[in-house]
């Protein structure tokens, strides 16, 4: 089925795709360049014998995590999924939702989330970030896109599409600006 929209956007940073994909996963440091989600909650562990401690935030594969938007002068609240988390050295995930095993190339990182927050019959998203290495492995590619599917994806299509590519834009330009400062959060 194609999604009803999508939103996307990429863009080259002058830093290691290490750098940034450590920036991506870490949600503690999103306050500081991500205008879009400024802050997310783990609202559950991943793996109840994990050794993440409550300071640690980085993202782990099954985590339900909660997310606050900014999109203009509105905030919003969403609850997530994270169903793919690969590195270079992973094993590839689950297959997406078509059933098609992702054999992604071993330069590439990614990490995807499904919205929770209704239920999949009314409206559901996929969220995929990609950060590949690049070619002299000091600059990577991020790419980041979500689809919208179902009923309700109609009326945010028309009321917040253009938010929500603006909001992606803003994520993606927020991470390069602070992978590419060499700032202490990365």
């Amino acid at each position: 089925m194609s999604p009803v929209f999508t939103a996307a956007y990429e863009c080259r940073i002058h830093a290691s795709a290490a750098v940034v994909w450590n920036l991506l996963i870490d949600i503690s440091t999103w306050p500081d360049w991500n205008p879009f989600v400024p802050s997310a909650d783990i609202l559950d562990s991943a793996d109840a014998s994990s050794t993440q401690t409550s300071n640690e935030k980085k993202i782990k594969l099954g985590q339900r995590l909660r997310f606050h938007s900014v999109m203009g002068t509105q905030q919003h609240t969403t609850v997530e999924r994270v169903t793919v988390l690969e590195t270079p050295s992973s094993p590839p995930s689950p297959p997406d939702h078509s059933g098609t095993p992702d054999l992604s190339s071993p330069h590439v990182y990614r990490v995807g989330w499904d919205l929770e927050s209704y239920p999949s019959y009314l409206m559901r998203t996929t969220r995929d970030n990609v950060v590949e290495v690049g070619e002299s492995g000091a600059e990577s590619i991020y790419k980041t896109k979500e689809d919208f599917f179902g009923p309700l994806a109609w009326p945010t299509k028309w009321v917040a599409g253009k938010k929500v590519q603006m909001g992606l834009e803003e994520w993606a330009e927020g991470l390069k600006k602070a992978a590419e400062s060499g700032s202490k959060i990365a």
